[in-house]
């Protein structure tokens, strides 16, 4: 048995002092658990829904044992559970509870209760009885009421949550005990999520005691504001920083080289990874802003999202005599390549353009002129297009 269950066992036999030596590791010494379990769920067409579920764990001073099992028909479910421990004590409970959406609210309501014993067992606080009703208050804002009574303590509370954006939520909630010795308590909680990590922040306050409470989550791959699964990726958009890209665990945005992590993907599933074009510079174009991922368990996968950036410019063109150009007129590039016409009031539309060149325009009248292109080196990448003067000579 230890050879089989620890290998590192160093067995040495003795047959002329009728001694057998067995030297084994530190942990074999410790105390040995077992356990064995066993877990089932099943319906029939979705109007009968059960679980069952069996846990039997003993090691050489303890023993426990327990039992679930619990069906669902529409909004109704009802349980039983029965746990044993070593020292003969035993709790047998069942719970009901039933849940329904209104066109306004959802309404849920549970009970439970302790209905056996055995042993020394005697906690037993009566019959417990939860309402709830959770109201939307359109857009992603709800509020919750909730009442409770169990044996003969009573209180009530609600909360109000709001999702801002798919960065940001909140919470606001308040609760209150009934009866002489009330209690009082207000709290909330805060979680935003940024470019490199998750931040929770909570507060909690009675009549006694005040608590804070804060979370600080992420990873380190390039960053990543999400816990790295252990099938993961990469995403790139080109050089591109502050791109927003839409991710099966959230957001996340590139860093200064363009990277972006992708810090879960579900196995041997589909997954759509998103740019959003709206956080793209207005001189970048992105080709597909859409892609489909298919990761096998454990696997590194990459995405790249390719991006142009281009020049547009706004050009007001005149003749030297200062009269806007023929609307019509035909704009060629250096090579002569077609490019666009004149519209109204002299303006030409260039969509892509390096700086500088020389353009020609091929007027009406059989003649030609030469624009000379000048711009700046850099352009604004928040303005969807520049523009310029030139004179066509």
């Amino acid at each position: 048995m230890f050879l089989a269950e620890l290998p590192s066992t160093v067995l040495n036999l003795r047959p002329g002092n009728e001694e057998v030596s067995i030297v084994v590791p530190a942990q074999a010494i410790r105390e040995p658990q077992h356990g064995t379990g066993h877990f089932a769920r099943g319906g029939t067409a979705g109007l009968l829904n059960y679980d069952l579920q069996g846990i039997n764990s003993h090691s050489r001073e303890a023993r426990g044992r327990f039992l679930s099992a619990s069906t669902e028909v529409g909004g109704f479910a009802v349980g039983y559970t029965r746990a044993a421990n070593f020292n003969s004590r035993t709790s047998q409970h069942v719970h009901a509870s039933w849940n329904k959406n209104f066109k306004y609210a959802n309404v849920g309501v549970s009970v439970d209760s302790q209905v056996g014993t055995s042993g020394n067992n005697k906690d037993d606080d009566g019959v417990g009885i939860r309402l709830q009703v959770s109201a939307p208050l359109g857009g992603d804002r709800s509020l919750t009421s909730t009442a409770r009574r169990q044996g003969s303590r009573a209180s009530i509370g609600a909360a109000f949550n709001e999702r801002v954006d798919d960065t940001l939520n909140y919470e606001l909630r308040a609760d209150s005990d009934l009866g002489a010795a009330a209690r009082h308590a207000l709290g909330g909680s805060l979680n935003t999520t940024s470019r490199y990590a998750q931040l929770g922040l909570g507060i909690n306050r009675d009549s006694t005691n005040i608590s804070y409470s804060g979370q600080l989550q992420g990873a380190v791959v390039a960053y990543s504001p999400y816990r790295v699964e252990d099938t993961f990726g990469v995403a790139s958009v080109g050089d591109i920083s502050g791109a927003r890209i839409t991710t099966p665990q959230g957001p996340v945005w590139t860093d200064r080289w363009g990277m972006a992590v992708i810090s879960g993907l579900p196995a041997y599933q589909a997954s759509l990874v998103e740019v959003e074009g709206k956080s793209l510079p207005r001189q970048v174009d992105i080709k597909n802003g859409i892609k489909t991922l298919e990761a096998g368990r454990g696997s590194f996968s990459t995405v790249d999202f390719e991006v142009a950036k281009v020049r547009r410019v706004l050009l007001r063109a005149v003749d030297q005599s200062g009269q806007p150009l023929t609307k019509g007129a035909s704009v060629l590039a250096a090579d002569k390549t077609f490019l666009t016409t004149v519209v109204g009031d002299g303006l030409i539309f260039l969509n892509n353009i390096d700086a500088p060149q020389a353009l020609t325009v091929s007027l009406p009248n059989a003649t030609s002129c030469t624009l000379q292109l000048d711009l700046s080196e850099k352009n604004d990448d928040g303005q969807l297009y520049e523009n310029t003067d030139a004179v066509c000579r």
